[in-house]
């Protein structure tokens, strides 16, 4: 304090003139005393100072300066003295020190004491008044001004006293700020390494898929990367509740043998973990009671069990040690939690995955033997029907010579007198020639399917136009017909333009569409030949015409569709088909169709049929479809190699 040593030395000098004036010694030691008492006032208010007591340090120093100066003052005895200006540096100081209304009470109590002086020294005249009144107004000036600055200063010194407790408190927060960022940091950083960690483990471990492989390397991963002591990996059993270890590094402290079983009790960390279906974690181990469980690594410390749980099902569980007390924090839980997630999802893929293989080698075992049956059964059907087709073409011929002879001795017979006039002699040989040209037409059909079949089958295209060929074969149904009362219909075949085909083989090929539709129209029914002809393109190989033969018979099942088809089927109980070549579902070898798509597919076209259903109660009917191009490619038509010759007339 600045204003302290001023004051010392105004008492030191002042004790020293009244030291000198005064008579008696005592009362000069007494002045001479003063100075140092002065200056351990100042002292002592300064410790108070130190202590934050600065309202008491000011009533201190200005009680015992006031009583100083009035001494001073009453051993002088001079109003007009500089004593009583001494007594406004004490108000000055008192305003600033204290509060602003300090100066005007320390100025109160110097004229009060200044009065009571003058009364003490029996010297209170008028002129000793007026000296201690105009040292009083001055005094009582500084006061005022002193009451206005010091108030204003009161207001600063509150002002940077408040700010400064802000800075402090600002920078002690900065400083608790600062040193949570570098926990903060130091926690990141170690995060930020176990997430690295969990990531390269993630991708090293999505790519395995064999289980046992899996686990291994999930555990040595996780020993290496993280530096724990043993990680434990185990598994649980099939049929029994239990858990088997799978793999686990360093020695155990029980020896376990292989397949041992592992029940969860809470008696220790995995038990818990299972029961629980939450991680359990034990910070220090030799204050527990589960530190002597057999998979703890001897010199273990802390340990974190891991429960890998998908859904309600457990998929294993992940117990991991360390050689350090407290080394699984919240973090590092939460991290290893994650990678435990992952570890789940990847046991689900890998189990998925051994299912899958496992299936697979079951499926191809089985489908080898499968196929192994298949290629046995078609070898057989092959063979079968390699030797059918043999035996239809080794019959066929067997039966064509004497079928032939028969027919012309039963036509040389119907020529004969005797037979011509003899009646019931002319119906015996006229039913056995009927039979004899009956049975050489199921030859044929039998040797064109032959020749079909073995590709042996030779066209000789030339124009042909579709409407000669069409009604050329309706005037050798007349009289079934009319037999049947059955009604057929040509309609739009006027207009189409000639094709290139076999004229023979596609009339063999119409007359079998023909005859299956009035099989299986009822008496009475109605079929219709109906043509259409798209109009003609450039390339006239790329035009086709259309004929569709159709009826109003009983129909035909959809699933039926592609096998009338095929060679020798027949729709209905074989028994119950009449035997009629043209009778309502007469039978027959069932090879019409058959040679009939053979024969339209040799000339590059298509052959299809469709109906809603088989009902002979509706009669829903069907639609026979035949596709034939206007032309013929080069290379396509049908030939045989071994063969030769026509369809068999």
């Amino acid at each position: 304090m600045l204003i302290s040593p001023i004051l010392v030395t105004l008492l030191a000098l002042g004790s020293l003139l009244v030291a000198l004036r005064s008579a008696n010694r005592l009362e000069s030691y007494l002045y001479l005393l003063m100075p140092p008492v002065a200056v351990y006032v100042a002292q002592v208010v300064r410790r108070l100072n130190r202590k934050g007591e600065e309202e008491r340090a000011g009533i201190v120093f200005l009680s015992v300066h006031l009583f100083l100066l009035t001494y001073v003052f009453y051993n002088l005895g001079s109003p007009s003295g500089a004593l009583p200006y001494a007594y406004g540096i004490l108000i000055i100081v008192s305003g600033t020190i204290l509060s602003p209304r300090a100066a005007f009470y320390t100025w109160l109590w110097s004229v009060v004491l200044m009065l009571g002086s003058l009364a003490l020294r029996e010297d209170l005249t008028w002129s000793a008044v007026f000296d201690v009144t105009a040292a009083s107004v001055v005094n009582l000036f500084l006061a005022g001004l002193n009451y206005l600055s010091s108030f204003d200063w009161e207001i600063a010194l509150r002002s940077v006293s408040d700010l400064h407790q802000k800075v402090q408190r600002r920078r002690d927060e900065l400083w608790n700020t600062q040193q949570e960022l570098r926990h903060a940091n130091a926690r990141l950083q170690a995060l930020n390494t176990l997430l690295e960690t969990s990531v390269a483990i993630n991708q090293r471990v999505t790519s395995i898929l064999e289980l046992d492989q899996l686990l291994q390397e999930v555990a040595s991963l996780i020993e290496g990367q993280f530096a724990y002591s043993r990680v434990t990996i185990l598994l649980p059993t099939a049929a029994i509740e239990g858990l088997i270890p799978h793999h686990h590094g360093g020695a155990l402290s029980l020896t376990l043998p292989d397949g041992a079983v592992l029940y969860a009790t809470e008696a220790d960390a995995v038990g818990q973990a299972v029961i629980r279906r939450q991680p359990v974690r034990v910070d220090d181990l030799a204050l527990t009671r589960e530190r002597n469980h057999v998979l703890l690594r001897p010199g273990a410390r802390s340990e974190l069990a891991l429960p890998l749980f998908s859904g309600d099902d457990l998929m294993g569980v992940v117990d991991i040690q360390s050689e350090r007390s407290g080394m699984f924090n919240a973090d590092s839980v939460f991290v290893l939690r994650s990678l435990a997630d992952q570890l789940t999802i990847a046991i689900q893929n890998a189990r998925l995955y051994n299912q899958v293989s496992r299936f697979n080698q079951q499926l191809e075992q089985e489908v080898r033997r499968r196929t192994e049956d298949l290629q046995q059964a078609y070898d057989k059907l092959e063979r079968l029907d390699r030797t059918k087709s043999d035996f239809i073409r080794v019959v066929s011929h067997e039966l064509r010579t004497p079928l032939t002879v028969l027919q012309g001795y039963s036509g040389m017979l119907m020529q004969e007198r005797m037979t011509a006039e003899n009646e019931y002699l002319g119906q015996l040989v006229a039913g056995i020639d009927s039979g004899a040209r009956r049975l050489h037409e199921v030859v044929n059909t039998m040797l064109d399917m032959v020749k079909i079949d073995s590709r042996a089958l030779e066209l000789y295209p030339e124009p042909v136009l579709v409407q000669m060929l069409i009604s050329s074969l309706a005037g050798g149904f007349r009289r079934t017909l009319a037999e049947r009362h059955l009604t057929l219909q040509i309609e739009g075949v006027q207009e189409m333009p000639a094709i290139e085909a076999d004229p023979d083989a596609l009339s063999k090929a119409f007359y079998h569409l023909i005859i299956n539709a009035i099989k299986y129209t009822p008496d009475g029914g109605s079929i219709r030949i109906t043509g259409a002809c798209p109009p003609l393109s450039a390339d006239a190989a790329d035009s086709h015409l259309e004929i569709v033969v159709s009826d109003t018979g009983i129909g035909i099942d959809p699933e039926f569709h592609e096998l009338i088809f095929t060679k020798f089927y027949q729709t209905g109980k074989v028994a119950l088909h009449s035997s009629g070549k043209t009778k309502f579902k007469g039978g027959g070898p069932g090879l019409g169709l058959a040679i009939a798509r053979g024969i339209v597919e040799a000339h590059q076209g298509k052959v299809w049929v469709e109906s809603p259903c088989h009902d002979e109660t509706t009669c829903p009917g069907s639609h026979f479809h035949v596709l034939l191009p206007l032309r013929q490619s080069h290379g396509h038509i049908m030939r045989g190699s071994t063969a030769s010759g026509e369809l068999n007339q």
